[in-house]
């Protein structure tokens, strides 16, 4: 009879938990500054994605919020998602809706919170389908100067 009761109190072989594979989590502050220009503002849906070293944020809508991207205002977002490392580039975009979709971007700065690193993307550009060069998206690479690079100077 012991070694029935010695039986049962062994826990059946298992195999080892796997690791989790997890992603850290991290929140990016995302500033973003739009032309004082008449008519700057977009009623546009409004997205960006994060590319880093180590990945990207995916498409991620900055608020569609009839408030956000005004003419001369400046729109702040957290935006949480998978750490991406450092930031290489910024992919800014609209879906053209709304009435007045056209959009004078002066520029966007990303801060890492983890780092409270801050990287600078200057695209001082209208995004739209009827003015500038047309385009509703655009990707842009980062900079640690607060100031766009001088006309002509080298990136």
């Amino acid at each position: 009879k012991a070694k029935a009761a010695e039986n049962k109190s062994k826990p059946a072989p298992t195999e080892p938990p796997k690791p989790k594979v997890t992603k850290k989590t991290q929140t990016y502050n995302v500033s973003v500054f739009t032309g004082s220009a008449p008519n700057a503002g977009t009623t546009a849906k409004v997205y960006a994605t994060i590319f880093g070293a180590q990945g990207d944020s995916g498409r991620q809508l900055l608020n569609d919020s009839p408030s956000n991207f005004q003419q001369g205002q400046t729109d702040v977002f957290a935006l949480e998602c998978a750490a991406v490392g450092p930031i290489q580039t910024l992919r800014l975009e609209h879906d053209n809706s709304g009435s007045s979709a056209a959009w004078l971007v002066d520029k966007v700065v990303v801060r890492d919170t983890l780092t409270n690193k801050k990287y600078y993307f200057h695209l001082q550009r209208w995004m739209a389908d009827d003015r500038g060069d047309l385009q509703t998206a655009v990707d842009v690479p980062a900079s640690d100067s607060p100031e766009p690079a001088a006309a002509g100077a080298a990136a």
